[in-house]
């Protein structure tokens, strides 16, 4: 959607806006549309039974359009609400002009009257015969400071009562929503392979962490992990005998025995 100038309707407005400031009316312009006011008029001119998805838009940096969006588990339905907020938003912001417009108005005119009745005021003293000169030349001054104030309240009021006439939609539709041919979430391939890539990294991470943190001894390069540089006399190997006996009683050729030998003649050298 295009968001209009804020003056675009305006028949006597000249001035210009600076860039920082059309970025913070069109940040204004979005807080508008994503606001309550625009949500309920979504709501009962779609006649639904409850407050619709919320809106976002999201506005661009070399331009004033606005791009908005709707997610719903209908994309038919996603595609109409997203028409009808830029279409909500326009009912707002023209009643809301035409409001602002109405007060202004009604404060001219309240400022003209005033004057209105200062003037009359000053008519009616110099209407007196027994007013002095120089009392009479200072009333005259005063008259026509008053109707010059008058006069500049009366264009202003002009200006005002053509801009309510001529109110137009804040926001033009450039391109109106299409349904989505398939939904952009979930995602089953792409969140897999990511919770796959979690996952391996996950792991790689704890196996390391474990690898650091165990102390203990299993084979004689282990030794390094107590901070000893003692040598190894022997390494005797694991057996599956849950006997409980002796291991020399388990037979000359069994690994262990040898292993308790050389241990034995080790200690004595």
């Amino acid at each position: 959607a295009l968001v209009r100038s804020a003056s675009s309707g305006a028949v006597f407005s000249g001035s210009s806006q600076s860039s920082s400031d059309a970025r913070r009316r069109i940040a204004n312009e979005i807080s508008v549309l994503e606001g309550v006011d625009v949500r309920q008029r979504v709501r009962d001119d779609l006649g639904l039974w409850s407050l619709p998805p919320r809106v976002t838009g999201t506005s661009s940096t070399t331009d004033d359009l606005v791009t908005i969006s709707v997610v719903d588990p209908d994309p038919d339905l996603a595609a109409e609400l997203a028409n009808a907020y830029v279409a909500a938003y326009n009912e707002v912001k023209r009643e809301q002009t035409v409001a602002d417009l109405a007060r202004a108005v009604e404060e001219l005119q309240g400022q003209i009257s005033r004057l209105q009745g200062d003037i009359d005021a000053i008519d009616d003293q110099l209407d007196n015969s027994g007013i002095t000169a120089q009392d009479r030349d200072l009333a005259e001054t005063k008259r026509r400071e008053l109707v010059s104030q008058q006069a500049v309240f009366q264009r202003t009021l002009d200006q005002r009562q053509v801009d309510a006439n001529l109110v137009n939609s804040p926001a033009q539709l450039i391109e109106p929503a299409s349904v989505p041919a398939g939904p952009f979430q979930p995602t089953p391939l792409r969140t897999g392979a990511l919770g796959l890539f979690v996952g391996l990294v996950l792991g790689a991470l704890a196996a390391l962490l474990r690898d650091r943190l165990d102390q203990a001894i299993k084979v004689p390069g282990d030794m390094a992990k107590v901070g000893t540089t003692l040598p190894t006399l022997a390494e005797v190997p694991p057996t599956p005998d849950t006997s409980g006996g002796l291991a020399s009683l388990r037979g000359d050729n069994d690994p262990a025995v040898e292993t308790y030998r050389s241990l034995r003649t080790n200690m004595q050298f």
